[in-house]
């Protein structure tokens, strides 16, 4: 007995919530056809002012025509200019690391590696001679401090005297 009258309160209370949903949503229908109507009414009226946009004519006057070419000498007629050759920036390599995937060199200060640009001067190979650059169609070798720093004081890299 006890069952079914519980049974009958959950049943009752399913039904209540259900059909508050179905009034819910009805109302919700209900109200969304009248907005609808209140637009459509609105678009079935005239604007009650005018927009008027302007009319603007583009006259270019006395301006140049960017179509027309601007260079009335031919090109032959124009006489190269000689090139003047430049003297090779002071460079002074300070360090050389050769030995692991990315050779780089300290030059003036700067670490480089092959690839970069500096003074105006492209480095070619970093190397443990030295550093190869190319600068005015011309490529230079700059050897690394250790190896001017021996011959300086009379001695061979190899580790004897000069003879």
């Amino acid at each position: 007995m006890k069952k079914k009258r519980k049974r009958a309160t959950i049943n009752f209370f399913i039904i209540v919530f259900i059909s508050g949903l179905f009034i819910n949503h009805s109302f919700a229908l209900h109200q969304e056809s009248q907005e609808i109507k209140k637009l459509e009414n609105l678009e079935k009226q005239k604007p009650s002012e005018v927009i008027k946009v302007p009319i603007v004519e583009y006259k270019a006057g006395d301006l140049r025509d960017p179509f027309q070419k601007y260079l009335k000498k031919r090109i032959s007629e124009v006489k190269p200019v000689e090139k003047a050759s430049l003297p090779l920036p002071s460079l002074t390599v300070q360090g050389i690391i050769w030995g692991g995937d990315l050779p780089q060199a300290i030059i003036n200060n700067k670490v480089v590696k092959k690839g970069d640009t500096i003074e105006g001067v492209r480095i070619v190979d970093i190397n443990k001679n030295g550093v190869a650059i190319f600068f005015e169609g011309q490529q230079y070798n700059l050897s690394s401090p250790a190896k001017v720093n021996l011959q300086s004081l009379g001695q061979n890299p190899k580790g004897g005297e000069d003879e």
